[in-house]
């Protein structure tokens, strides 16, 4: 709370100090941009041939302004000139029935801040209402078009691809425009903690927008993570997942992570369930109602902190519309092969403008019900780790639908447009998911999806289940000063999540009927307070300030599920309270040089300090207490930028970047104290150091999008574990190097109208780069495939006025390994394809999905803890599932 009134003291302060200047300094901008048409020039004299007032069929669903203009040109044959960049940001409203051109026109973009209007000569113009226009003014930074520009290098690549039959001589020679429906849509993305075209973000970054997210049929991380260049996910359950970019990670399945997780505004990374068998997690927030997803690779230190040093995943919701109601009401229902049954899906979004212009709410509802795919065969197939703990009582039983599991949840969020100037969000979410049973194989089994797990509980009473419960408030205050902007977010979460496990498998127990019960609960406070810089000049800046306070209760006791009387008490009980506090300065300051060439230089300065009380039991006598030593550190990391564009539709840059891993404190072990043999008190933060360049290039007047990136990424410090015979234990250091180096490409093409087509590939190799306890010179990182690639295609058509598409996903993910010996199993390795194929009847729409339709065992994981428990136990996806949805729009 001290924190809260801190910072809502500054933003007051701040406000006071610069309100008085902001009218002298409010920036003055052209009101001018690059205009779309949709037909040729030459049409435009011919626009006053058409009827205007002719009724004609309309149906379009709730889009953005620019893909709503388009459909409208499509269905009606008319021709429009308006700016792209006034209204690909904006959006429109749904239009279903009869209208009148003008007056279907005037309703779709009714609320947008865009006006029709007709010209003497009969051509349709859409531009900002006077309002928007003036508002536009002072917010507008350095937006205007240099489409006139024909540089070496785009008029080489339009001959290639017309010369190779992908263009048509009129394009390669640049004499016509294309048409704007043919144009591949703007996303604007704010990786940089400012608004900015995705093609002009000088960094590394996938984004998918709601549009894609609703047609890919995505649903939570584990659905596209896989899919992106140089990325790769491990989902082990509820809560239970690692991601690893660029290969940075040493044992994703054990390690706290290296990627930062973003809902919102609010970090989601670290979140996990209290598994005996890896610590590593983050919260798989449900993807209903998202406006868009950011992947950013390599590391983002500057501007997004600790547990960055891979990259970081950012899941934006849908903002409140302040103009007008609409909603959605969604169902799904699909089958799943093999061991699977039926699954179902229902949500529901509404937002209502409680008062027009200045205060809105939009809440979102949704459940998800999974079937497990995997049989447990203890009764009928037990293993002699099963034969011995039954012999003590333990309770084995056949049973089907095993890692199924419900996702519930539901988000409302406030807007209030307080001003012109201040706008204030505030938003809570809950998530909750149970889980029956753990959704994974013995791969020592004939068959792909069977396992052997032992009941539970007191006398087998129980399964094995997984559970969590997160709940977010965050409140983002944001105040324009006209030649900058103030931002506050501030984050309360509160996050439950606990597991019943079978261990009997378990050889330090002899193969005994035990079970872990344990539970997790985090309290956290995440503040960051920012000033992005607007000003009328070559020279930008954002500064701010992040501070993050966390307090985590963990109990984690072994209990007996056999004979009661064989049962001696508690087995081993863990307890743990861990604190940490974290605060960090950061900023960011970029100068173009001259209208081409932009430099922008990052910092920040971080300082966290760590405790941790615990205790320690094994059959109710206490090993130890209180043995972590309290840890503290201080630190920078740095960035330097260069970008430059040789054309307007083409920028090249290199990067140099930090980032890093916060430490903690260690255990002390009494014995080995009592021995005289020394280990370090703490481990202080691993880093990682990025050299990159790319280059981002739009073709076609942006029919194709082409953008590569090379990397090279030193990891310095890994935490590595040096045995200690002598006691029993081990020490831990900051030790281990490595390197991973790679290129990315993602390749977008819409070269016909109604044909999208997307492909994206990485090849990297992450290897320790001296000899290690963890592995030795030249051995590769486990974790992540060096290859993957992906391809999709999307073909739109229309039947009788209803807009449908048609469209078709594969993926190839190479292999990769849970250990640097890569002995064992490998994971990976596998083909994944889906079909999508939908049809929107006014405001319902339709669509058909299988996903997995070949069937694909892959194994997305292989259990890192194997050789510790005595298994061999794995990950596989989803079998084949053939599913429908339906969805109301209004």
């Amino acid at each position: 709370m001290r924190s809260l009134v801190g910072t809502l003291s500054i933003v007051c302060l701040l406000l006071g100090a610069v309100n008085a200047q902001s009218n002298s300094l409010t920036q003055q901008h052209s009101n001018s941009g690059s205009y779309g048409i949709t037909a040729t020039t030459q049409a435009q004299d011919q626009q006053h041939h058409v009827d205007l007032a002719r009724e004609l069929f309309i149906s379009i669903p709730p889009l953005n302004a620019a893909e709503a203009l388009n459909r409208f040109a499509k269905q009606t044959g008319i021709q429009m000139l308006y700016s792209y960049e006034q209204v690909f940001t904006r959006k429109a409203r749904p239009v279903v029935g009869q209208y009148a051109v003008m007056d279907a026109l005037t309703l779709l973009l009714e609320g947008s801040g865009l006006e029709v209007s007709l010209s003497s000569k009969g051509a349709i113009t859409i531009s900002d209402s006077e309002k928007v226009a003036q508002h536009n003014q002072r917010e507008r930074i350095n937006m205007n078009s240099k489409m006139n520009t024909k540089k070496t290098l785009l008029a080489s690549m339009v001959g290639l691809f017309a010369a190779a039959g992908g263009a048509s001589s009129a394009m390669a020679q640049g004499d016509e425009a294309a048409t704007a429906q043919g144009r591949i849509d703007e996303i604007i993305v704010t990786a940089n903690k400012r608004e900015q075209s995705l093609q002009d973000t000088a960094m590394s970054i996938s984004a998918l927008t709601g549009d894609t997210i609703e047609k890919r049929g995505l649903v939570g991380m584990d659905d596209y993570l896989r899919n992106l260049p140089g990325v790769n996910m491990q989902d082990l359950g509820a809560g239970q997942n690692s991601v690893v970019i660029r290969g940075i990670a040493s044992d994703p399945q054990l390690e706290s992570g290296n990627v930062g997780v973003y809902f919102g505004e609010t970090p989601i990374n670290g979140l996990g369930t209290p598994s005996n068998t890896g610590g590593a997690g983050n919260a798989d927030i449900k993807l209903v109602d998202i406006e868009r997803i950011e992947v950013l690779r390599g590391p983002q230190g500057t501007l997004y902190g600790s547990g960055s040093m891979g990259g970081t995943v950012r899941i934006i919701p849908n903002s409140p519309n302040l103009e007008q109601v609409e909603g959605k009401l969604g169902t799904r229902l699909s089958q799943t092969d093999k061991n699977g049954g039926s699954n179902s899906m229902a949500q529901a979004i509404i937002n209502l403008p409680l008062i027009q212009d200045k205060l809105a709410v939009r809440a979102v509802g949704y459940r998800f019900d999974n079937s497990g795919f995997i049989k447990n065969v203890a009764a009928s197939q037990p293993t002699p780790s099963i034969n011995s703990a039954t012999s003590q009582g333990g309770i084995a039983a056949d049973r089907d639908d095993v890692g199924n599991d419900t996702y519930t949840g539901f988000r409302i969020s406030t807007l209030w447009q307080a001003s012109p100037d201040l706008d204030v969000t505030l938003t809570y979410n809950q998530q909750k998911i149970e889980q029956d049973g753990y959704p994974e194989v013995d791969l020592d089994l004939a068959n792909a999806y069977e396992q052997v797990r032992l009941k539970t509980g007191k006398q087998g009473s129980l399964n094995e289940s997984l559970a969590n419960d997160i709940n977010i408030t965050n409140l983002v205050i944001n105040y324009d000063l006209g030649w900058g902007a103030i931002s506050s977010s501030s984050s309360w979460v509160d996050y439950e999540a606990s597991l019943n496990a079978d261990l009997s498998h378990h050889a330090g127990f002899g193969n005994s009927p035990i079970y872990a019960g344990n539970d997790l609960d985090w309290t956290i406070f995440f503040e960051e307070l920012r000033l992005a810089s607007k000003l009328d000049g070559r020279l930008q800046f954002l500064t701010g300030i992040y501070f993050e306070e966390r307090e985590r209760d963990f109990l984690g006791p072994w209990n007996w599920s056999g004979d009661p009387n064989l049962d001696s008490g508690e087995l081993l009980a863990f307890s743990a309270e861990d604190k940490l506090e974290q605060a960090a300065l950061f900023g960011e300051l970029s100068y173009e040089i001259n209208d081409q060439l932009k430099v922008t230089l990052g910092a920040r300065h971080f300082d966290y300090e760590t405790e941790q009380t615990s205790t320690f039991e094994f059959g109710g006598n206490i090993v130890f207490a209180d043995q972590f030593v309290d840890s503290n550190e201080k630190g920078q990391t740095y960035k330097l930028n260069l970008a430059y564009k040789p054309t307007e539709d083409t920028l090249v840059y290199g990067e140099w970047s930090e980032g890093f891993r916060m430490g903690k404190g260690l255990l002390q072990n009494p014995q080995c104290i009592a021995l005289g043999v020394n280990s370090p008190a703490q481990l202080d933060a691993d880093t990682s150091e990025n050299y990159e360049v790319g280059i981002k290039s739009s073709l076609i007047e942006n029919r194709i999008t082409i953008n590569a990136t090379a990397y090279r990424i030193n990891w310095d410090g890994m935490p590595i574990s040096v045995p200690l015979p002598q006691c029993n234990s081990a020490a831990f250091f900051n030790a281990g190097t490595s390197k991973a180096e790679g290129v990315e490409l993602e390749l977008k093409t819409q070269i016909l109208d109604n044909l999208d087509i997307d492909f994206s590939a990485s090849y990297g190799e992450a290897v320790f780069t001296e000899d290690t306890s963890l592995g030795n010179k030249g051995d590769n990182l486990p974790g992540s495939a060096d290859f993957n690639v992906s391809i999709g295609m999307e073909y739109a058509f229309a039947i009788a006025a209803h807009d449908g598409f048609v469209r078709f996903d594969y993926s190839y993910i190479g292999e990769y390994f849970n250990n640097v010996a890569e002995i064992g199993q490998a994971a990976g390795g596998y083909e994944q394809v889906n079909i999508k194929a939908g049809l929107a009847l006014e405001q319902i729409n339709l669509d058909l999905f299988v996903n997995n339709i070949t069937n694909s065992t892959g194994l997305s994981w292989v259990e890192s803890v194997n050789t510790v428990l005595g298994t061999t136990r794995g990950f596989r996806i989803r079998p084949r599932t053939i599913g429908l949805n339906i969805a109301y729009t209004f």
